[in-house]
């Protein structure tokens, strides 16, 4: 199962499946799906869905992509100074609406509520250390 933090998944030794992820790392700012994941492994798109879900108890590689999208802009939300803008397009989302709509359903707020509620709180805040930043490597 995945962790609260998307990017980690241990245990595989599936040399298809890391590949998958480190792609997917690379390339998720980007517009990707399982068939562009596939064709960069090297692997058809229904196989490496069978795959991604065995490894992963059963998450795709849609809602992958989604988790870890959202995961870098709750961290963007936190430890930059970013409009929700920039933050959109640094994430793969089209446009800041798209994003900010995504980001409300998933987390409960929007974007800049989400920011300043952590802002207030002093649980996160710009120009703090990154926790998560051997994660992103």
């Amino acid at each position: 199962e995945l962790s609260n933090d998307p990017c980690e998944v241990s245990g595989s030794t599936n040399k298809v499946f890391l590949n998958a992820m480190d792609y997917i790392r690379e390339h998720y700012a980007t517009t990707i799906n399982i068939k562009t994941v596939a064709d960069a492994v090297s692997i058809s798109p229904s196989r490496l869905a069978d795959i991604f879900k065995e490894q992963t108890n059963g998450v795709t590689i849609g809602l992958f992509i989604d988790r870890l999208r959202l995961f870098r802009a709750v961290e963007f939300l936190g430890t930059t100074d970013m409009n929700i803008a920039q933050i959109a397009t640094a994430c793969g989302y089209g446009n800041q609406f798209s994003f900010s709509r995504r980001f409300k359903q998933l987390i409960g707020f929007s974007p800049l509520a989400y920011r300043k509620r952590c802002t207030e709180r002093h649980l996160i805040g710009p120009k703090r250390n990154n926790p998560f930043e051997s994660r992103l490597k």
